[in-house]
Formats: C-alpha cells, sequence, structure tokens
C-alpha cells in the first residue's frame, strides 16, 4: 500500500514537472487546435467539486489516463444512454 502511495505521488510530481516545462517552452497546445479523430475539439468549462477533481485526478494517475479522456467518455457513454 505504502508502495502505491509512492508511486502515484511519484507519477503526479513527473506530470506536474511535464506540465511546468511545457509552459516554460511556450509550447502549450490550445484544446481548441487539437483533433480527435476527424473531428475539432472545442473548450468546455465547468465546475466541480475539489474533492471530485481530487478522485478524478487520482483514478487518471493511477489507471494512465489523461482527465480530458475520461470526462469524453463519461459524457459520450451518458449521451448515448439518453438517445443522443
Amino acid at each position: 500500500m505504502t508502495e502505491n502511495r509512492f508511486k502515484v505521488r511519484q507519477q503526479k510530481r513527473a506530470v506536474e514537472e511535464e506540465s511546468r516545462l511545457e509552459q516554460a517552452k511556450g509550447g502549450t497546445t490550445s484544446v481548441s487546435a487539437k483533433n480527435h479523430g476527424n473531428q475539432k475539439m472545442v473548450p468546455a468549462q465547468f465546475y466541480m467539486t475539489n474533492d471530485m477533481k481530487k478522485r478524478l485526478k487520482m483514478y487518471c494517475l493511477s489507471n494512465d489516463t489523461k482527465m480530458t479522456d475520461v470526462l469524453n467518455k463519461i459524457t459520450e457513454d451518458f449521451l448515448k444512454l439518453q438517445g443522443f
């Protein structure tokens, strides 16, 4: 269990460091310029509790996924379930 906590913290630090380096280089890509398959990605803003964000971040770190990928999948599944 201690190993898992250490591993998660280590991954979190690596992600934060990568983000800082990317920002320092000025190489961040705006969300509106990203493509997902043949579809252009556009930014969306919403609010969630701090606890929910932490839990989502921990899930993503432990499963080696990106938060945007998880949120896109959840939204896509929900819309399909609702018939849209």
